[in-house]
């Protein structure tokens, strides 16, 4: 299910693209039928090796997600837990997508979180682990930042949160989760 959401979100980023050079391709084919106009046959030409090169990238990415899902441990209980946007959480670990990495982390051991609102209303996060490594992740709105705040000061009781004040419990159960 997960290998499944992640690849839909692909699909989405590419779905335009591929499209619109299909159609291109298309036109080009339709526009140089009984014309012998060498232009015509150049340009779908063109279109087509630049339709076959983002659906390398697009093929790519899937097999991609594939590889980084393969190495995260227990994927099916990220399904039980709640979700960040596009990141899953549980109690003890997170799995966090940023630009097409994903990544499976601990839930403790960050010493700052912080945040700033952006144009389109969402938070993105970025999150300083001990050994100074950060790691960023994005939530919808200003109520599942300060959500997510609770969640990070429950787990790392010495945090410095920056832009964003907790509220709520820190608890699965407002990310949507399974748990009882």
């Amino acid at each position: 299910m997960i290998k499944k959401y992640y690849q839909s979100l692909l699909s989405l980023k590419y779905s335009f693209p591929m499209t619109a050079m299909a159609l291109i391709v298309f036109a080009f084919a339709w526009a140089s039928t009984n014309r012998e106009e060498s232009w015509l046959k150049t340009g779908m030409t063109i279109a087509f090796v630049i339709e076959l090169v983002i659906m390398v990238f697009y093929y790519k990415g899937k097999f991609s997600i594939s590889k980084q899902l393969k190495a995260v441990n227990n994927l099916d209980e990220f399904e039980k837990g709640g979700m960040v946007r596009d990141s899953y959480l549980l109690d003890d670990r997170m799995l966090v997508y940023d630009q097409g990495e994903i990544e499976e982390h601990p839930s403790t051991g960050f010493t700052k979180a912080s945040t700033k609102e952006n144009k389109y209303g969402r938070y993105p996060f970025t999150l300083t682990k001990e050994d100074g490594t950060s790691i960023s992740l994005e939530t919808d709105s200003k109520e599942q930042a300060q959500h997510f705040a609770a969640y990070l000061k429950k787990h790392n009781p010495a945090i410095e949160l920056e832009g964003i004040i907790p509220a709520g419990t820190g608890s699965l159960k407002e990310f949507g989760a399974d748990y009882r």
